[in-house]
């Protein structure tokens, strides 16, 4: 296989951004509203707006080039490789802080005080692991959406619903394609403003960065 070069990541991500904003459930975007609602004497019961599964298939489909480690669109990937081939210094380091705060975010650790944050944890209290958002995007991805389902991500989903929490699974993939979106965007932001200046290059300009650590979506191959 031929290895992309940056200039082809950058036309491929352009091209994939403009595709995601032209899709219907961008132009209408995903209600985060997570309700309870509770009479007296009875239980309390939770909800999510709906979402048509049609839209959100379409979406996710072209969502997940966004964050799946073999896409040429993978945003860590390209973050990290506009750290050493954008040809401005200024650019480069918005690069690194863009890339660090996309791991941030696959690991849930942007802080509360920005907004609310759910986060899901399974197993017994003495061997407890919490779900990253990439995880949970994973399960819902690939155990749900897509037609042809992994049967052990099908059952991760099944014990959530059983226990109570799918809403919760939800809440956190939807939170977690709004960050992602955004992060695109901020992206598209670096890289128009390094074409209007040159400063793209397919060959390395710059030091490469030093990540805060591997995220969760750099060991997953794309489907």
């Amino acid at each position: 296989m031929v290895a992309w070069t940056f200039g082809e990541r950058v036309a491929e991500f352009r091209d994939l951004a403009d595709a995601i904003d032209e899709l219907r459930l961008t132009r209408t975007g995903i209600d985060l509203g997570f309700r309870l609602a509770w009479t007296a004497g009875q239980p309390m019961t939770s909800s999510l707006a709906d979402i048509d599964r049609d839209d959100l298939r379409s979406f996710v489909t072209a969502w997940r080039q966004l964050v799946m480690k073999d896409e040429p669109t993978h945003l860590p990937t390209l973050l990290a490789l506009c750290s050493t081939h954008l040809a401005h210094p200024n650019l480069r380091e918005l690069a690194v802080t863009l890339k660090d705060r996309v791991d941030l975010i696959n690991r849930n650790e942007i802080g509360i005080e920005e907004r609310p944050r759910a986060a899901l944890t399974r197993g017994a209290a003495t061997d407890q692991r919490e779900f990253t958002p990439w995880e949970i995007a994973d399960l819902i991805m690939h155990g749900e959406i897509f037609h042809r389902r992994d049967r052990a991500k099908k059952k991760i989903l099944d014990d959530m619903e059983a226990s109570g929490f799918r809403l919760v699974a939800d809440l956190i993939f939807r939170q977690y394609i709004v960050d992602i979106v955004e992060a695109m965007d901020l992206t598209r932001l670096i890289l128009l403003k390094a074409k209007e200046k040159a400063a793209i290059s397919d060959e390395e300009v710059g030091l490469p960065i030093q990540p805060l650590q591997p995220p969760p979506s750099s060991d997953i191959p794309s489907r």
